[in-house]
């Protein structure tokens, strides 16, 4: 028997859902390809707990596509599935899923066969497009994991996808989720139950880029952006004008600019050595004037002023 692994699809109308619908069907199409018998999905499989209807008609109609192939699903419930309520209790985003006779349905811990399938944080693992992020004050202890005594351990929530120690994979998400993605490799697993052969096929997705000008010194990066979602970071003095339309004009190959921030860079202000705590406010006034070259009208109206305090 043979089954295909993946995790963490967070399913969101208002985040490259065309790409996800792509992806989740190219998830499919492997699937039928490797002939396996299973899709297991171990978590997160709507960003929200409470999905709209149009993130949750894109999963079900997957899973429809998916029960007319044969090919069974095992869901696991991931943090971002449970939705609490005070009053009645617990919930999960995809719980109609049952009404399938394909669908299998548990909790965020399962053993099969002596197989672990979670969806948790272990210590050590890394995040983002660094190698060096990673929160050993937070999650499980590995040796809580091994408690289990499991041959195998395939985890969901953290999105980028890696090995810790010999036998404990985190499959990470099918396509870049946000910027801080940008550099992570998205793939699934298949498991060949029988003799345990692991094969890793890559998801191909869209370019995420960061890209960095620095209209203080002219400089623009230059990167081909060719049907990429990019984020543009702009550092530029208080003075120059935002130069929103040459970036846009510049990026249009782009598939989307998500963004365009700017970092302003205030000038400094030099402190008039003439303006001092011990002289009166009338010649500190007349001392500024003078700084900034007031008309001499200005001047004298403002001595008036001070002087009728």
């Amino acid at each position: 028997m043979k089954q295909l692994l993946t995790a963490d699809w967070h399913i969101n109308i208002n985040n490259r859902i065309k790409d996800v619908y792509k992806i989740i069907n190219n998830i499919l199409t492997i699937a039928i390809d490797e002939q396996v018998e299973r899709i297991v999905i171990l978590g997160d499989i709507f960003d929200k707990a409470r999905p709209r209807h149009e993130e949750k008609y894109i999963f079900y109609r997957w899973l429809e596509k998916t029960k007319k192939t044969g090919i069974k699903v095992l869901l696991l419930k991931g943090n971002h599935d449970i939705f609490k309520s005070p009053i009645l209790g617990d919930f999960f985003s995809f719980a109609d899923a049952n009404i399938l006779n394909n669908v299998k349905i548990m909790d965020s811990e399962y053993i099969e066969n002596n197989i672990y399938y979670g969806h948790c944080h272990i210590q050590g693992a890394i995040f983002g497009n660094t190698d060096d992020i990673n929160f050993n004050a937070i999650g499980k202890d590995i040796k809580e994991l091994y408690n289990h005594k499991c041959k195998l351990y395939f985890l969901g929530h953290i999105h980028k996808a890696q090995k810790i120690n010999n036998n404990v994979y985190y499959l990470g998400s099918p396509y870049k989720i946000n910027f801080g993605e940008c550099n992570n490799d998205n793939s699934v697993i298949i498991h060949n139950m029988n003799t345990n052969e692991l094969k890793f096929i890559k998801i191909s997705d869209r370019k995420m880029i960061e890209i960095h000008i620095d209209m203080i010194n002219h400089k623009w990066e230059q990167v081909d952006v060719t049907d990429a979602i990019i984020k543009v970071k702009v550092k530029i003095k208080e003075d120059q004008p935002y130069p929103t339309q040459d970036i846009k004009e510049k990026f249009k190959n782009a598939y989307e600019i998500r963004s365009i921030e700017f970092e302003v860079v205030k000038k400094e202000h030099s402190r008039n050595k003439d303006i001092t705590t011990d002289k009166s406010v009338e010649n500190c006034f007349l001392n500024y004037c003078n700084y900034m070259k007031y008309e001499k009208i200005i001047q004298k109206r403002g001595v008036a002023i001070i002087n009728d305090i």
